[in-house]
């Protein structure tokens, strides 16, 4: 008999962009105690398109004080990927 194994499918994604939106963290209770999480909309360019995509993601517990990623908006209105951007104009960053 065959019995085929199962591996964890784990996938990456390189994705530079703008953060378009943070939003409110969220927490709660669970059977582990307690959790927190907290969701971004971030805009990106996909190669050879002219129209821009937004896509959401999220980061859960030590990770939103490790990655403090922040909507900032300066002067010009453009926003900041995150507190410790380096980039040219301050709003792009590879996360």
């Amino acid at each position: 008999i065959f019995t085929p194994k199962i591996f964890k499918k784990i996938t990456y994604m390189d994705l530079t962009g703008k953060i378009h939106a943070v939003l409110p963290i969220q927490e709660g209770e669970g059977k582990n105690g307690t959790w927190k999480k907290q969701d971004y909309v971030i805009e990106y360019f996909t190669p050879n398109s002219q129209y821009s995509k937004k896509m959401c993601f999220n980061l859960w517990g030590e990770r939103i004080e490790q990655f403090n990623i922040q909507e900032l908006i300066s002067d010009n209105k453009q926003k900041s990927c995150c507190s410790e951007c380096h980039c040219d104009n301050n709003y792009e960053k590879n996360i």
